[in-house]
C-alpha cells in the first residue's frame, strides 16, 4: 500500500476508537444496565466481547486486502521489469546490428576497391578488431540478464537473436583440405580470404534474422549487398530432395 493509505488509516483509527467508546458509554448506562439485570462493568464486558468478532473480520478483511493489493502490484512490478528489459535488449541489440552494418559496408568496399595484398592485410586486421569488439559487447553478461527478466517467449528469442549476432561477430574459420582431400584443422584465413568469408558470415547473420521475421533488425542491413552461402544452399537443396525421395510417389502429393 502506498504511505498515504497508511497515514489515512493511521488517521481514522482514533476516531473509530472514540466513537466506540462514544457508543459503549451510550449503551451502559446506569439505567440500561440495571434493565438488562447487570452491572455497567458487566455491560463494558458483554458489548467488548461482542464487538471482538467485528472487529476481527474487519482486521481479517484489511489484512486479505492488503494481500491481495501487494500480489497486485508485483504482477504490475514484474510486467514492467519485462517491457523495460526488453526494450533495453532491444535497444542495445540495434547498436549492434549497426556496428555490424558498419564494418559490413567496410569491408565491401574493401572487397570491392582494393586489390593490393598488404592494403588488404591491413584492413582486415582492421575489420578483425571491429568484430572482437563487437562479440565482446553482445557476450555481456547484462544482456543475458535482461533476457532472465524477459517472459520466456521473449526470451527465447531474443537468445536466438544474441546466438546469431555472436556467431556472426565470432573468428571466421574454414576448414583446410590436404593433397589427399581429407579435411584437417580449421584454420583462420587471412586477407582477401578473411573478407570474403566474414562477408558470407554477416549475409549468415541476415538469413537468420529473416527466418525468424526479425524485420526491424534485417532493415538496417537493407543496403548490403545479398550473398547467400552457396554451399549452405546447396546442402539445403540436397536435404530437400533427399527428404521427398522417402515420400510415397503420389502424384496428388504437393510436395
Amino acid at each position: 500500500m502506498k504511505s498515504v493509505h497508511w497515514i489515512l488509516i493511521g488517521a481514522l483509527l482514533p476516531i473509530a476508537l472514540i466513537v466506540a467508546w462514544s457508543m459503549l458509554d451510550t449503551a451502559c448506562t446506569l439505567e440500561a444496565a440495571s434493565a438488562a439485570n447487570e452491572t455497567v462493568r458487566e455491560c463494558y464486558r458483554n458489548w467488548i466481547g461482542a464487538l471482538s468478532g467485528w472487529a476481527a473480520a474487519i482486521a481479517a478483511g484489511c489484512t486479505i486486502f492488503t494481500i491481495l493489493y501487494q500480489i497486485r502490484s508485483s504482477k504490475n512490478i514484474a510486467h514492467k521489469q519485462q517491457i523495460e528489459a526488453k526494450v533495453l535488449f532491444d535497444r542495445e541489440v540495434m547498436k549492434l546490428c549497426e556496428e555490424i552494418n558498419r564494418v559490413w559496408r567496410d569491408a565491401e568496399d574493401i572487397n570491392a576497391q582494393s586489390r593490393d595484398a598488404k592494403h588488404i592485410e591491413r584492413q582486415a586486421e582492421y575489420v578483425k578488431r571491429e568484430l572482437a569488439h563487437i562479440h565482446r559487447r553482445a557476450g555481456q553478461r547484462v544482456l543475458s540478464n535482461l533476457t532472465g527478466m524477459m517472459h520466456p517467449i521473449e526470451e527465447f528469442r531474443c537468445l536466438r537473436i544474441l546466438n546469431a549476432i555472436e556467431s556472426a561477430s565470432s573468428t571466421v574459420k574454414v576448414i583446410g583440405w590436404d593433397e589427399a582431400n581429407q579435411d584437417t584443422e580449421r584454420y583462420e584465413p587471412e586477407g582477401f580470404q578473411y573478407i570474403e568469408e566474414m562477408i558470407q558470415q554477416f549475409d549468415f547473420l541476415r538469413y537468420r534474422l529473416e527466418q525468424d521475421e526479425e524485420r526491424i533488425l534485417v532493415e538496417v542491413f537493407k543496403n548490403r549487398t545479398t550473398l547467400r552461402n552457396q554451399a549452405f544452399e546447396n546442402l539445403r537443396e540436397l536435404l530437400d530432395d533427399a527428404f521427398t525421395g522417402f515420400l510415397p510417389r503420389n502424384p496428388d502429393n504437393p510436395l
